[in-house]
């Protein structure tokens, strides 16, 4: 009677670390899905994002409706031969726009869809 009663307590005391060890292994691997869709979910954005080292052309394929922006601030550049080699900042520059005006122009571009 008394072994059964032990091994009983011994069999209720592993199910309860077995138990312990699924809850614990769950909760990691709910963790590591969180990170890495949360990693997806920046690099998908990353993707699209535009910084001032952006070359027009790339522009326009991250950001196809960006044009009616750029023509809005004077950048008429898109027809220029040097938009398939230069970068935003770069014809920003040329057109006399200052570094700040050109991180709010990346930043109205970049809330764009």
């Amino acid at each position: 009677m008394k072994n059964e009663k032990i091994k009983n307590k011994a069999e209720r005391e592993s199910k309860k670390e077995k138990n312990t060890k699924e809850k614990t292994k769950n909760k990691i691997e709910i963790k590591a899905n969180k990170k890495n869709e949360a990693k997806e979910k920046v690099n998908k954005t990353n993707k699209n994002l535009v910084t001032k080292e952006t070359s027009f052309i790339e522009l326009l394929e991250k950001k196809p409706n960006s044009f009616e922006l750029l023509f809005q601030e004077g950048l008429h550049c898109l027809g220029c031969a040097m938009s398939a080699y230069e970068t935003i900042e770069q014809g920003c520059l040329a057109h006399g726009m200052t570094k700040k005006q050109i991180e709010n122009l990346i930043n109205r571009i970049n809330e764009l869809n």
